[in-house]
């Protein structure tokens, strides 16, 4: 899969000089076109090949997550892909692959085709440190299958766009790169370029919220602005949800899914669902969140935004279905300045991180230090699990 945080480090490559080709799923071909980067659809669409498997348990804030379950998945993920990807890899010939940390057939491909793995780590984020040897655990008898006899090899080098001051303290070391923001593209309204009248909060959930969590969170919401009389409220939802919502206040500003870098600056506070693309790009641009983690891995995002002052976390479900709990919280960012410095002091952290031309030096470099042949190398991006 190609996450919408990589896109930018593969344009970086191809401006280059280097040639990039994209492996995905059929439910990513859609996003991988607006990137306007090569690539190959292969396999099933990830949501088609889950609802083969016995339905997963739902996994809750503060979970230890389904280990057992998701080796399950993971097999069948890795098990219908790696033979396709596989033969296109070794007909394309990569120098080097760059994967996210939660897609397991690019390691593998790597392997098969002796080519070093770069992990582009998506945010806050321990659980793929966690994780990564119960994965390893999971696919070792299809890699010997593979003909890989000694598993997953481990890659070559982790980037990592989450500053550090935000990073779990459990993630592994990595090298840190400048996050570049790109969630989509689309035509810009009116009203985002138009300055509010008032004070301003963005709601962004992800697509990957359920419509029941969607419904419920963006209702108590809409009750907390209510209460809120100098505060305008923009939530982004897809149609199918919107009818089910019902009437919200006046303030509250209910649009089609928006790629919400057009209307972020005019925003004083960001509140999500702990998706490391809405986090990381309010933390580039300095503003407070207000995080409602439904998940083990968004409540980590919660906690270390938190941590270094730069917004508020609620969880579990009985608080975030309090409207006066939200109102409190979204108060205390709006009208506390030390949110709001904490939230300026990431993105100054952010804008000194290391700079993608350099990031693609330095990856280069590594390709040459074990291939010195190699001038204009190629990189495949692969993968194929829908995530925010």
């Amino acid at each position: 899969k190609i996450q919408m945080k990589m896109v930018p480090l593969v344009w970086a490559f191809r401006t280059a000089g280097h040639e990039a080709l994209v492996i995905c799923r059929p439910d990513l071909v859609e996003t991988v076109r607006s990137t306007g980067i090569p690539y190959i659809a292969l396999g099933q669409r990830y949501d088609e090949l889950m609802r083969r498997l016995r339905p997963r348990r739902r996994t809750s804030y503060g979970d230890e997550p389904p280990w057992d379950e998701l080796a399950t998945a993971w097999r069948a993920a890795v098990g219908e892909m790696w033979r396709p990807a596989a033969t296109r890899a070794r007909a394309w010939r990569p120098d080097l692959v760059l994967a996210d940390p939660l897609e397991f057939t690019a390691p593998l491909i790597a392997g098969l085709v002796d080519a070093p793995l770069v992990q582009h780590r998506l945010g806050v984020d321990s659980w793929s440190t966690r994780g990564w040897p119960h994965v390893r655990r999971a696919l070792a008898e299809l890699c010997v299958e593979a003909g890989l006899s000694e598993g997953l090899p481990d890659p070559a080098l982790v980037v990592d766009p989450c500053p550090p001051s935000l990073q779990a303290l459990g993630a592994a070391p990595a090298e840190p790169i400048r996050f570049i923001p790109f969630n989509g593209v689309a035509e810009v309204p009116d009203w985002a370029i138009t300055p509010p009248r008032g004070r301003r909060i963005c709601v962004s959930l992800g697509y990957q919220v359920s419509a029941g969590d969607e419904l419920r969170l963006v209702r108590s919401i809409a009750d907390a602005v209510s209460e809120l009389r100098d505060v305008e409220a923009v939530v982004t939802m897809g149609h199918e949800h919107r009818e089910r919502l019902g009437r919200v206040p006046e303030r509250l500003r209910v649009v089609p899914p928006t790629p919400i870098q057009s209307f972020i600056h005019t925003c004083d506070v960001v509140v999500h669902h702990g998706g490391s693309g809405t986090g990381l790009l309010a933390a580039a641009y300095g503003r407070p969140q207000l995080v409602l983690p439904l998940t083990p891995w968004t409540a980590e995002h919660g906690e270390r935004v938190a941590a270094v002052s730069a917004g508020l976390s609620i969880g579990p479900a009985e608080q975030q279905n309090d409207p006066e709990v939200i109102r409190v919280a979204l108060r205390e960012l709006l009208d506390d300045g030390r949110y709001g410095a904490g939230a300026q002091r990431l993105a100054a952290e952010m804008a000194g991180m290391r700079p993608l031309s350099a990031t693609v030096d330095r990856l280069v470099a590594m390709v040459r230090d074990r291939s010195p042949a190699v001038a204009s190398g190629t990189i495949a991006a692969t993968g194929g699990i829908p995530t925010t």
